[in-house]
């Protein structure tokens, strides 16, 4: 409760309102005298998932320095101070907290952490000019340990590591990889691994056309993980196969070799924590949480060099609670995907490169507390399933290329809502459903939409706000 408390206050001092605080101090000595007020405490306490002060203090910066020509009456021009975001303390940190460790073989090999010298990438460990002298002998590997469709016992494991009924996928391997040798991995002959794990990622994970791709950032983080990952993960563990690939992917899939921190290479780059793609645990690398089962679920990357289009694979890792990426060059849209993420929290990929529409299935995710795609090329409409977002506190679409009418009806029913910011796009319409809950809104929930920004500033005004609480531009 008092975490709670503290959150709830550092919030009033971020949006710099004398009033605001004196009605806040009110609410602490009315709970400290009567702590069964549960409308009041509830309140609080949804503060507590998702730490809001940054995207309040963000959007109040952005007010002052950008130059609003009508403030909203609800907030001052009083100076605001900047706090750091408190770290979810159910969640393992980036800094340190690894996973259960597999067994591993005495002789690791290096991992392949260099970013292709051409478009014609070779993996490690077959040089393109050996591939004919080694042909008989993979030929000879593949026939004495020959999976077919026949084995029963290998489709049996296949299935049972995360294959769907009606999902099949190629058996053959991409032709680019290391041919196989006559080596054990996790008790089996080391072709017989290889195609354990190409089947879990191909029926949970990728499509096999995409490892197929040559230097593809899949076929690079499947050749990393068989080949080259010291952890070495075996197919009996299938979920930590699919975590670990996807963050493979990751990395390659957005120019890791590039990042500004904590990339594979140990000479180069800045990292005071545990490196992308080193063999510890994946949750002790950088900007990864897990949870007490050393599940992914938290990535944080913001300001790091990522470029890239966003890979569809991060949508696997399906207890995600929060993808915190802004300040990139991440390309390409939010696809339908996200909606496996069902307990995703908060979505921050403002001062990007993204665009597209908004997919149906983003508005089906109920947890969600927090979506700021400020700052990209979004488009479309915003969709009236909007309502659907019940505990949404922060909405920041600013300086995208929505349009369309303002769904004033579905935003009326969030009342949780604390930051609301839909200017610089090309919306249209009136917003007086919004106006006309303020005051009843704010009896029961004080801090309610406390920043609501709009382009309804003059003569040009594109949407109509007849309250004081809308900031015009």
């Amino acid at each position: 409760m008092m975490r709670s408390l503290q959150i709830f206050l550092g919030l009033s001092c971020l949006i710099g309102s004398s009033a605001i605080n004196s009605r806040l101090l009110r609410i602490r000595s009315e709970i400290d005298d009567d702590p069964s007020n549960s409308r009041m405490t509830n309140d609080m306490e949804t503060f507590g998932n998702i730490d809001v002060s940054d995207y309040v203090s963000d959007a109040f910066g952005r007010f002052l320095t950008e130059g609003s020509m009508s403030m909203p009456m609800s907030m001052s021009m009083s100076m605001y101070s900047e706090t750091e975001n408190a770290s979810d303390g159910e969640d393992k940190s980036s800094t340190g907290g690894s996973g259960n460790a597999e067994e591993a073989p005495p002789t690791p090999v290096p991992n392949p952490t260099q970013p292709p010298e051409s478009d014609s990438y070779s993996n490690a460990g077959t040089p393109e000019n050996e591939n004919d002298t080694d042909e008989e002998e993979r030929e000879n590997n593949n026939s004495s340990n020959e999976i077919s469709p026949d084995n029963n016992e290998i489709e049996t494991d296949t299935t049972s590591l995360g294959g769907s009924e009606g999902d099949e996928a190629d058996t053959d391997p991409p032709a680019e990889t290391d041919p196989p040798t006559d080596d054990y991995v996790c008790g089996m002959p080391e072709i017989n691994y290889y195609r354990m794990m190409y089947g879990i990622v191909v029926t949970r994970a990728s499509t096999a056309n995409d490892i197929m791709q040559l230097g593809s950032a899949h076929s690079r983080a499947l050749d990393w993980i068989v080949h080259h990952d010291g952890a070495v993960i075996c197919p009996d563990n299938a979920d930590r196969v699919v975590q670990r690939y996807v963050m493979g992917v990751l990395y390659y899939g957005l120019d890791g070799w590039d990042w500004n921190n904590c990339r594979a290479e140990e000479d180069e780059g800045v990292c005071d924590y545990v490196r992308f793609m080193s063999d510890e645990h994946e949750c002790s690398w950088y900007g990864v949480s897990c949870d007490e089962n050393d599940v992914v679920t938290e990535i944080k990357l913001i300001s790091n060099n990522l470029e890239g289009v966003l890979p569809d694979e991060l949508y696997r890792l399906t207890s995600l609670k929060k993808i915190l990426l802004e300040g990139n060059n991440i390309l390409g849209p939010i696809t339908s995907s996200i909606g496996a993420l069902t307990s995703l929290e908060a979505i921050d990929l403002d001062n990007n490169i993204m665009s597209g529409n908004l997919p149906a299935e983003l508005y089906a995710l109920d947890k969600l507390q927090v979506i700021d795609l400020n700052n990209n090329t979004f488009y479309g409409e915003l969709s009236q399933e909007i309502s659907s977002l019940t505990n949404l506190q922060v909405l920041m679409l600013e300086d995208n290329e929505f349009s369309g009418t303002v769904p004033a009806s579905s935003l009326a029913q969030l009342e949780n809502l604390v930051v609301l910011q839909l200017h610089r796009n090309d919306f249209s319409g009136s917003v007086e459903q919004i106006c006309d809950v303020i005051p009843d809104r704010r009896e029961d929930y004080e801090i309610y939409l406390q920043f609501f920004t709009l382009d309804c500033f003059g003569d040009s005004a594109r949407v109509a706000c007849n309250c004081a609480a809308c900031g015009c531009f």
